[in-house]
């Protein structure tokens, strides 16, 4: 219960810090930025690096006090970063149609909610505003988000098991998406990345396997979409029982999770709140 109660008070911390952080690195860069000299999107992105680094620290000294993240000094296990990377890159991209499916059932009973176009969000019409959206997509939220879900979250639940501590990881990770369309697919894909850690131990990894999802998030093309999901099908048919891709060994002495200690964290409870509501507000009526 304890660990609950740190982690929501570490996350919520985390996105009070990401708002406060925001506000305040906007009134500092908006004067030091002429208006023509990047887009609206690229200025955006600025502001959110700043903050999310800004906010993870903050993160960070309220959980590093209880939980301690060694980063593996062993070389990068490139033969994982490969096969995993397809396969997250295909669930995630499986999930993205089913929730449009879902979505488009949803508008015959008169809602719908809103789809991020990704290709809008990361558009950029320079070299300088493609190197901001490269080091926004592809490298600062990788690392930090496998450091807060992965690296931070796992270690912290374990004590529950490790099957309980990447369901938790995963779950979290999705949640903090904060939009409909996005929620599933991020926990599908951070339920193999929570896997890959427990498989490597190495969070180096499972940042690789980010940022090449990222990378090709950003392109999001159907025919390579396809190709990418065909190639998963066959990673998991001739080297799904070889490798044991998915299997997590059950640990022989574990303490059980409840569902009331999520309840027994305000500020767990505050932070899914805020979340749920930002993604509600993103329903429209058809």
């Amino acid at each position: 219960m304890n660990e609950v109660k740190l982690y929501g008070k570490a996350m919520f911390a985390w996105l009070i810090s990401c708002y406060v952080f925001i506000f305040l690195v906007s009134i500092i860069l908006t004067p030091l930025i002429p208006d023509k000299m990047i887009s609206f999107n690229s200025y955006e992105l600025i502001v959110m690096i700043l903050s999310y680094i800004g906010a993870f620290y903050v993160f960070k000294t309220i959980i590093t006090k209880n939980v301690k993240l060694e980063i593996s000094h062993n070389k990068l296990n490139i033969k994982y970063v490969i096969i995993y990377s397809i396969i997250i890159m295909s669930i995630g991209f499986i999930g993205d149609y089913i929730v449009k499916f879902l979505n488009d059932i949803f508008k015959s009973f008169g809602f719908y909610f809103i789809e991020t176009n990704v290709t809008d969000i990361f558009s950029y019409n320079n070299t300088y505003e493609f190197i901001i959206v490269f080091i926004y997509a592809c490298v600062v939220a990788p690392i930090l988000e496998e450091l807060l879900f992965r690296g931070y979250a796992i270690n912290l639940f374990k004590k529950y098991g490790k099957k309980t501590a990447i369901l938790i990881s995963a779950c979290m990770f999705g949640i903090t998406h904060a939009e409909f369309m996005q929620i599933l697919p991020a926990i599908f894909c951070g339920i193999v990345l929570g896997i890959l850690y427990i498989k490597t131990n190495d969070i180096k990894v499972c940042i690789a396997c980010h940022m090449i999802n990222n990378i090709f998030g950003i392109i999001n093309n159907y025919y390579i979409n396809l190709v990418i999901i065909i190639i998963s099908i066959l990673l998991i048919i001739f080297l799904g029982r070889k490798e044991n891709l998915f299997r997590v060994r059950k640990d022989i002495k574990q303490d059980k999770f409840e569902i009331k200690y999520v309840f027994s964290s305000i500020p767990l409870m505050l932070f899914i709140l805020v979340c749920i509501i930002i993604s509600l507000s993103q329903l429209r009526l058809v």
